[in-house]
């Protein structure tokens, strides 16, 4: 276009006469240049009566410094010709005239400075003329927009601070009042590059639309060019309430959005919509903060001194928030992170990280964070993590609430609550830490490792449950209480360390995993302690488990002090059994292993009480006390402590090889009771033994043997299949011993009229002096020598041949001496038989006298030998010859007879003998 062509000059001739024919009358209502500032900015109208501003000649620095009294935009708009041209089209004006001032040089920032008092109402759009420009409208008393918005502009920016130029460049705005106020039709700076609001205080009643939106209040000092605002210090005059408010109708919708609000005290409320459309949402309020629905396709940060979320606000991205008290009441997520940093949070609602806008998982952002630091975090929603889910508080309230983490969660809290049905959920690693986690009748569970720690207490009582799925639960806190509540591993190992442990009927459970406790006082009334198939292992100075159960794969359980299992259940249901130390306890209860079981501690009561097992070996500094109980051992029973008290109970070992060891210190009262033992072999020593109608049973075969200082006073009846030693100096027996051979060498001994030594194989023994008035008898052969004297009215019996040797023999009237077999009996000095002694085969008697008052003969042969032969109304007979050889018979009143030959001489040379009496054959 040739704009010098007469017919362009006529036009342009035109123009300035519609322009600036009557500028006052035509725009005096609503623009004015301030006169009084100086410079070269003039007003005109466009051909269709929009007002066009000729702009002041920029600077050297590109910057158009424009003055006015008054500066309004009405509806029908505004022109700042910024035109080089001799001619420029517009959007509101059609084609008008270059502008004059600018001398072919654009400004590139144009700056509208209201010197008068009158705030600003902008109602239409300003329009930059030719080369676009940075628009400024600075009016300290207030600006107004109602349906404004800007035309080729890529930055705008209303301020009510007073713009400060130094150098001939705009360094920054000084604002101490005034308000922006977007009312009615709103504001469209959505074809705005960057658009900025600096004031005081800004109200918000209407939409507001733009690209990029930065708000910056309070009195400050704003850098004009990266709008860093340094607050002012406190004047004392009157603060805004708020330094934003937004109504419902008040919307704030922009590609990214910054919010400041720099004074102290004062507010940010949104109740309208705030949307970030193409980046992120930044405020920063140094009062409180309230925002309704927001929205941001990018990251949300939020500093304030409160936080109020009334609406659901969600960032595509990450979010942030750091403030004093932040309360939630409907939804706060983020697509990415969220992190939050609160004096107190309050969450009646949801706070989510990972999540699209629709609450599904946000599988872009598999890897973030849900982090929550600061003081008190009241949950009565749900806390829910994507990804990973960090706190660090002093309080953690979660009661009837949910916190939710997909991936590992480390929760941080020195109190937590989760009572009444709160859920602390990890889908994978869940790591609690803090100083008290009351659990009563909440849920704490991860799918993988949970680590828990209450440094002081962890309450889990009331149907409490801790549970981890796999990689193991570790617990550690001063004091645990368990009662009635669940704390359970289902693959792992369970690992519990407590001061205190109270699982009065609750329950501590392992899968597939060892369960290890380790605690000074362990309550377990009713409770259970079970590792399904792994090895339960429990540490205590007290454990109590009346009427509770005690189980795993194996056991080991050491009490320094006490284990009472009364009516309660310890089992071992693969493996071994360990109790070690203290006291233990077992009335009416049981303690069961597959395998062996090992007690050594100081001691056990076991009243009415069972202990059962492969092998057992108990070993107790003190007392076994097993009145009316039962220790029974598959294989071998091995007993080594001081005393034992098995009044009405039962020992056995059932196994048919291998020994059962009894080892006592002290005295074995096996009074009423039953020891019954099936090994090849079988000991027991003791210093003194109780057996009062007791039985001790060994159907072995390999040896029974006893080292009793007074095993023969226990009464009683000692029964076994195998050999029977007993070795003692001095023994008095009122009890029934049984076994397949005895092997007796006792010196002294005395048995009375209940004491009986029975041999079904044979009978060995040797002593010193003896006095029998029980019974001794085998269905073998029984061999006794003594080096000093026998005497009694007991039976001295044998099925097979009978030797006998000692110094003398007394065998009173009720005496009964008999051999099945052969008889032989050799005495050096005296035999005096006042009761029977009979042989079912020959019997050969050489002492040195014989007094015989009694019976005295065999079914074979008869050969007596010694130096004289008394029979005084006795009777001496034999079924074959009989011989009898003697240097003085007598046969007062008495018969001697022989079936057979009889042959009486003083020697084998026939000499002559004293014969008083008579003998026949």
């Amino acid at each position: 276009m040739d704009v010098r062509s007469p017919f362009f000059q006529n036009i342009a001739t035109v123009l300035i006469g519609v322009m600036f024919l009557n500028p006052i009358v035509s725009t005096a209502a609503d623009l004015a240049v301030d006169a009084a500032a100086g410079g070269n900015t003039s007003l005109g109208a466009a051909a269709n009566g929009v007002p066009v501003v000729n702009i002041a000649t920029p600077n050297g620095n590109g910057l158009s410094h424009n003055k006015f009294s008054d500066y309004n935009v009405g509806e029908q708009g505004l022109i700042l010709n910024n035109a080089t041209n001799k001619l420029q089209s517009t959007q509101l004006g059609g084609y008008i005239l270059g502008n004059p001032n600018l001398n072919g040089r654009a400004a590139g920032v144009i700056l509208n400075e209201v010197t008068g008092t009158n705030p600003s109402q902008l109602k239409g759009y300003t329009e930059v003329a030719g080369q676009g420009a940075h628009v400024i409208v600075a009016n300290p008393h207030g600006i107004t927009c109602d349906g404004c918005g800007f035309i080729n502009t890529p930055r705008a920016t209303l301020s009510t601070g007073a713009p400060v130029v130094e150098n001939g460049a705009l360094k920054r705005y000084d604002v101490d009042g005034g308000q922006i106020r977007i009312e009615g039709q709103g504001l469209n700076a959505s074809n705005v590059d960057q658009f900025e609001l600096i004031t005081r205080s800004a109200q918000i009643n209407a939409e507001l639309h733009a690209r990029q939106l930065a708000m910056v209040t309070g009195r400050n000092d704003v850098d004009a060019t990266i709008l860093a605002a340094t607050a002012k210090a406190d004047d004392g005059t009157d603060k805004p309430q708020l330094a934003i408010d937004s109504s419902a109708l008040g919307g704030m919708y922009a590609g990214a959005i910054r919010l400041v609000g720099t004074e102290q005290g004062v507010g940010v409320k949104l109740a309208g919509d705030m949307a970030a459309s193409g980046g992120d949402i930044q405020i920063d309020a140094n009062g409180k903060l309230t925002l309704a629905r927001t929205a941001a396709s990018g990251n949300l940060t939020a500093n304030a001194t409160d936080i109020e979320l009334t609406r659901s606000t969600y960032a595509s991205g990450n979010a942030r928030l750091t403030t004093g008290t932040l309360d939630n009441q409907e939804r706060l997520a983020a697509g990415g992170d969220l992190r939050l940093d609160a004096t107190h949070i309050d969450n009646p609602g949801r706070l989510e990280a990972g999540v699209r806008s629709d609450g599904s998982a946000n599988t872009a952002h598999p890897d973030s964070v849900l982090d929550i630091q600061g003081g008190t975090l009241r949950n009565r929603g749900t806390v829910n993590a994507q990804g990973s889910l960090t706190t660090d508080l002093a309080t953690l309230d979660n009661q009837s609430a949910e916190l939710v983490a997909s991936g590992s969660a480390r929760i941080k809290a020195s109190t937590l609550d989760n009572r009444q049905g709160g859920q602390l959920i990890g889908r994978q690693d869940l790591t609690i830490d803090g100083q008290t986690l009351d659990n009563r009748g909440g849920t704490v569970a991860s799918n993988k490792a949970l680590t828990v720690t209450a440094r002081d207490r962890l309450d889990n009582s009331q149907d409490g449950l801790i549970l981890s799925k796999a990689d193991g639960l570790t617990l550690d806190t001063a004091v645990l209480d368990n009662q009635n509540g669940t704390v359970q591993a289902d693959s792992g190992e369970l690992k519990a360390t407590a001061s205190t442990l109270d699982n009065r009927n609750g329950k501590l459970l392992t899968g597939q995993g060892a369960l290890t406790v380790d605690t000074q006082d362990l309550r377990n009334q009713q409770g259970r302690l079970i590792a399904q198939n792994g090895t339960l292992t429990a540490r205590s100075d007290t454990l109590d488990n009346t009427a509770g159960r005690l189980q795993g794969d194996s056991l080991d359980l050491t009490t320094r002090t006490r284990l009472d299992n009364s009516q309660g259940h310890i089992t071992a249901t693969q493996g071994n059994l360990s109790l070690t130390r203290g006291e233990l306890l077992n009335d009416n209860g049981q303690i069961q292993a597959k395998h062996s079981l090992t007690v050594n501690a100081d001691s056990l009561r076991n009243h009415s009480g069972s202990l059962g097992a492969d092998t057992i070996d108990l070993t107790l500094g003190g007392l076994l006390d097993n009145s009316g109980g039962l220790v029974e051992a598959a294989q071998t029973l091995s007993l080594d402590l001081n005393d034992a008290r098995n009044t009405n109970g039962k020992l056995r070992a059932l196994g048919s090889s291998g020994e059962s060891v009894f080892r006592l210190g002290g005295r074995f009262d096996n009074d009423n009771g039953l020891v019954e033992i099936g090994n090849a072999a079988f000991r027991l020593s003791s210093t003194h033994l109780s057996n009062q109608g007791g039985t001790l049973r060994h159907v072995g075969n390999q040896g029974f043997g006893l080292n009793l200082a007074d095993v023969g006073q226990a009464g009683g009846r000692f029964l076994t299949n195998g050999t029977l030693s007993l070795d003692v100096a001095d023994w008095t027996n009122t009890s029934e011993l049984q076994a397949e051979r005895l092997i007796l060498n006792i010196g002294q001994f005395t048995q009375t009229s209940t004491g009986r030594l029975i041999s079904r194989q044979g009978i060995t023994a040797t002593g010193g002096s003896w006095m029998n008035d029980g019974v001794i008898a085998t269905d073998g052969a029984l061999d006794l020598t003594l080096g000093g004297r026998y005497e009694g009215n007991g039976a001295l019996s044998s099925l097979g041949d009978l030797t006998f040797k000692a110094a003398s023999a007394d065998f009173g009237s009720e005496a009964q001496v008999r051999s099945g077999g052969i008889g032989r009996f050799e005495l050096s000095g005296q035999l005096l038989n006042q009761g029977r002694l009979t042989a079912a085969q020959d019997l050969s008697l050489k002492l040195g006298s014989l007094d015989n008052r009694g019976t005295l003969g065999g079914s074979g042969l008869l050969r007596i030998e010694g130096d004289s032969l008394h029979n005084e109304q006795g009777l001496i007979f034999s079924g074959a010859d009989m011989t009898l050889r003697t240097v003085k018979l007598v046969n007062l009143l008495g018969d001697i007879y022989s079936l057979g030959e009889l042959d009486v001489a003083r020697d084998e040379k026939s000499g002559a003998l004293d014969l008083l009496g008579g003998c026949r054959s």
